[in-house]
């Protein structure tokens, strides 16, 4: 017999919301085979001193791998310039790259989140309840990311404060004002 304990608070906690305005959404489609070659225009990338706010990737059938890349919007050009020269760029090319601009990113992290189920669908039904898309989201053991439609991330937070108990009082040490943490109560 095993036993398996499960840590569930009463209501969900995080330790604040960061939102990140101004952003922009890259994404395309590369052969899988070409996911080595995308790896390292990342790397040149970052070596040239162009920093990404998330990259996610994940299979999408037909032997393809949809990258999206999440980037300050001044970047958005020189970026879509660095990759398109993988691409043969057909006009309806699935390997075409495209742009949602301007989108926001709402973040936050908080105790237990590896250990309690049912995050994903505290968050995302009550961003549904209120019909707020999230266009990207990537999860870990103990953060959650969402990528929103400009103008929604605010909102989002509002939303989600109601649902998620957050500390009165939060200090950040950033010094980039369009990157805040929000602590206040709707």
């Amino acid at each position: 017999m095993e036993t398996v304990a499960v840590y569930c608070e009463p209501k969900l906690k995080t330790y604040g919301f960061k939102v990140v305005p101004d952003l922009t959404l890259l994404s395309w489609a590369v052969d899988a085979g070409q996911i080595a070659a995308c790896g390292l225009k990342f790397q040149e990338l970052g070596e040239k001193g162009f920093r990404f706010r998330m990259v996610a990737a994940r299979e999408s059938g037909n032997g393809k791998v949809k990258i999206d890349l999440l980037l300050d919007r001044e970047m958005e050009e020189a970026v879509m310039d660095y990759f398109r020269g993988m691409f043969d760029q057909e006009p309806e090319s699935d390997e075409t790259i495209r742009s949602v601009s301007p989108v926001e990113m709402i973040f936050f992290h908080g105790p237990h989140y590896g250990d309690r189920y049912g995050i994903a669908d505290l968050v995302f039904s009550a961003l549904a309840r209120e019909s707020l898309p999230v266009i990207l989201s990537a999860c870990s053991a103990s953060s959650i990311y969402l990528v929103l439609p400009y103008k929604k991330a605010r909102h989002a937070v509002t939303v989600l404060s109601g649902a998620i108990e957050i500390p009165r009082e939060i200090r950040s040490d950033r010094k980039d004002p369009r990157e805040m943490v929000t602590h206040d109560r709707p």
